[in-house]
């Protein structure tokens, strides 16, 4: 197998962030038209579906993220069998749980009433409303600690592995390879 290097996974992952930032946009307006609303509940709800096709369905369906796909490299087992639901939603699971808990904060107020939305006012006058709100809570610490740890130990697995596989692939036992080059002569 010809793993996928770094460079390679953070092109793909790159496109992946601009297409979710684009095509996702609609899906975290109408979930913050929810928490507008006064529904904090529903407000992961839309940007969640949205990404766990992104990441879950349409990897299971392709064996590749569009950006992953441009990038010329596949999400595979580690044995080498085509990727299963499951595979890809443990794979996804760590990333969703952090982004869970970075909405806690505001979510947390919303419910307590520290910040009272104002639907009448329109989504962009809340959104600014929002982005200055104080995140300076012992959870948003914490997130961030979590946060950077998980990346720092996903990079350091990453390069301590000839397979080339981070934290979430060792989850999920996936590997990412190279697509479209021929399979090397067993040793």
């Amino acid at each position: 197998m010809h793993y996928a290097g770094f460079w390679r996974r953070f092109g793909a992952l790159s496109i992946d962030c601009l297409i979710i930032l684009i095509v996702g946009s609609p899906f975290w307006l109408a979930g913050l038209y929810c928490l507008i609303q006064g529904w904090p509940a529903l407000y992961m709800a839309p940007s969640t579906l949205f990404l766990l096709g992104y990441y879950v369905l349409v990897p299971v369906r392709l064996g590749a993220t569009p950006g992953k796909w441009l990038f010329k490299t596949r999400i595979t087992l580690a044995d080498g069998a085509p990727l299963s639901a499951r595979a890809a939603f443990l794979r996804y699971l760590p990333w969703w749980l952090l982004s869970i808990a970075s909405t806690v904060p505001v979510s947390w107020m919303v419910w307590q009433g520290a910040w009272l939305p104002q639907p009448e006012q329109g989504i962009l006058v809340n959104l600014v409303m929002m982005a200055g709100l104080k995140h300076d809570s012992a959870w948003q610490k914490g997130y961030e600690l979590v946060l950077v740890f998980w990346v720092l130990a996903s990079a350091l697995v990453f390069w301590r592995n000839r397979q080339k596989r981070t934290l979430h692939d060792l989850l999920a036992g996936t590997v990412v390879q190279r697509r479209g080059l021929p399979e090397a002569a067993p040793s």
